[in-house]
């Protein structure tokens, strides 16, 4: 399937901008553009490898401007918070899920629109009385 890179491009300058009416502008901006942005159709939503964000163009194109930059916000945010190296010898893909259960479940706690994409990893009872790291969400999936 192909799909057109210039209009993509241009859709995805609007969630950019969007990041920078923000409270965060200057650090997310910072890490905004330190990362590449490629459109991938290999994968199924939007992924990053810390030095890059890859975007699905039929994901991208079928979300609104408010949930792409939810997805935008999660896929930095993994590099913000440096799961990369947190991970260690942690098993890659567990350890994601738990990520992304702490990302995710912070930008719902925010108001970030997940509307389109309701069923991402979610589990807001790790925001019970303290706030769980991912550590400790892996610790939690590992067990269960």
């Amino acid at each position: 399937m192909t799909f057109d890179k210039a209009k993509l491009d241009k859709e995805l300058d609007k969630v950019k901008s969007k990041l920078f009416l923000g409270n965060n502008s200057a650090f997310l901006g910072s890490i905004m553009c330190s990362l590449g942005f490629e459109w991938d159709e290999s994968i199924p939503t939007a992924a990053t490898d810390y030095k890059n964000i890859y975007w699905n163009p039929q994901f991208f194109s079928g979300l609104t401007l408010e949930t792409r930059k939810t997805v935008l916000l999660h896929e930095m945010d993994h590099v913000a918070r440096l799961h990369e190296i947190r991970r260690g010898n942690r098993d890659p893909k567990i350890f994601n899920y738990a990520c992304d259960i702490r990302l995710n479940n912070d930008l719902e706690n925010e108001r970030y629109s997940f509307e389109g994409i309701e069923d991402c990893w979610k589990d807001h009872s790790f925001d019970v009385h303290e706030l769980m790291c991912e550590e400790d969400i892996y610790d939690y999936l590992i067990k269960n």
